[in-house]
């Protein structure tokens, strides 16, 4: 092999190792994502029922 073939098989390599970390990283970012809208609806949920039970203690 002469050194273009190798600095050939190093840019592939490198390009598939690049192409590895980029896949990860968008999956990582997904489930971030619905972990944070989860996150979300359970704050949302209590914030509804700490309006809902300050309603009911003013209106007393």
């Amino acid at each position: 092999m002469d050194m273009d073939n190798l600095r050939e098989q190093f840019v592939q390599i490198e390009l598939e190792c690049m192409r590895k970390q980029r896949d990860l990283l968008l999956e990582t970012m997904k489930k971030n994502e619905y972990a944070q809208q989860e996150l979300q609806n359970y704050l949302d949920r209590i914030n509804y029922n700490i309006d809902k039970l300050e309603k009911g203690i003013i209106n007393d």
